[in-house]
């Protein structure tokens, strides 16, 4: 009996190993890759908040005026009323004034169908009349080149005004501004 006791002790060991310790040790090994995984997203997310923090600290920093000029190139709600006078306020520096405004919004950029594209702005266009020297003209469209709202010339139409000895002109200007949706 004493020849068998190491034998079966041996084969009780490696009944153990095969019944008990593999399974536990593979086991382990998997919950230790997935804490390796879990360490690495824990990382991942340490940097996404050190990232969020630094620009929530640099959006912070940003002054109002800057906000509000960047608002004004493209504003996130048209507003037809503070056009007009933005508008207004530009031609009566050189003695014209804004007749006829037509504000038009351009549909198929409001929607967003498939044929316009995925658009994060739509496009409203606005017709208006102004009276007044060539001189005077060219000094509103360079002042309006100049404005911080963003606006493209699309259609200019000038004609003589049969009243003056033809010193004032009659002009019909379209341009396309945008907002965000």
């Amino acid at each position: 009996m004493k020849s068998l006791l190491p034998f079966i002790v041996v084969g009780l060991c490696a009944g153990m190993y095969f019944v008990y310790i593999a399974p536990t040790l593979s086991d382990i090994n998997l919950k230790s890759e997935k804490k390796a995984e879990y360490e690495n997203v824990l990382g991942r997310v340490k940097e996404l908040k050190q990232q969020r923090d630094s620009l929530s600290t640099k959006y912070n920093n940003v002054d109002r005026s800057d906000i509000e000029k960047l608002n004004m190139i493209i504003p996130s709600k048209f507003d037809t009323t503070y056009f007009s006078n933005d508008l207004d306020s530009i031609a009566s520096k050189y003695g014209m004034r804004v007749k006829n405004i037509k504000i038009n919004y351009d549909v198929s950029s409001v929607e967003g169908d498939a044929e316009a594209g995925d658009k994060n702005y739509k496009t409203i266009t606005a017709g208006f009349g102004l009276s007044g020297t060539y001189d005077q003209f060219i000094s509103f469209l360079k002042d309006l080149e100049s404005s911080l709202r963003l606006m493209d010339v699309v259609s200019l139409s000038v004609k003589s005004n049969s009243k003056d000895n033809g010193n004032i002109l009659d002009y019909s200007v379209e341009i396309q501004t945008y907002a965000l949706q």
